[in-house]
């Protein structure tokens, strides 16, 4: 089984078990993670997603940046923009939460939609949208394909 449950990715981030999936009021905060001037302590994070799948891809993102960002940068941003930085950083979180490998064998031989992509969201805690996406991406879906 390679689903990252939330109570590792909580501890590889250094929150409380319970704030993946109750979440907190950080309205105004701008997500992000914090690191201090030693690059392996641990990671604080700001972030402003309400949905559980939601955080644990924005905590991904922050693991992913915190492995490649210059060990000078302290701040650690998690954005919209289409950036590299953003691109490295949501590839990073969907491998890490959901590799392909694994999802690949969870699907089998199973047709390749809408339930499909529910049922694999339940089980690696992701949205439906990064399943859909995961596997258009790894060319095992048509770019028509799928209505996630």
């Amino acid at each position: 089984d390679h689903t990252l449950e939330n109570r590792r990715l909580a501890e590889i981030c250094g929150v409380r078990r319970d704030w993946i999936p109750e979440g907190a009021d950080v309205a105004g905060l701008m997500p992000a993670g914090m690191r201090d001037r030693n690059r392996n302590s641990a990671l604080k994070v700001s972030l402003q997603k309400p949905r559980p799948d939601s955080r644990r891809f924005a905590l991904a993102r922050i693991i992913g940046d915190h492995i490649m960002a210059r060990s000078t940068e302290r701040l650690l941003p998690i954005t919209d923009s289409h950036t590299q930085r953003q691109q490295f950083q949501r590839a990073f979180a969907t491998e890490f939460l959901c590799p392909i490998e694994s999802l690949k064998e969870f699907a089998g031989n199973r047709v390749l939609d809408d339930d499909l992509f529910a049922d694999a969201s339940e089980r690696y805690q992701v949205s439906t949208m990064l399943i859909y996406s995961s596997l258009k991406n790894n060319g095992l879906l048509k770019r028509s394909s799928g209505s996630a």
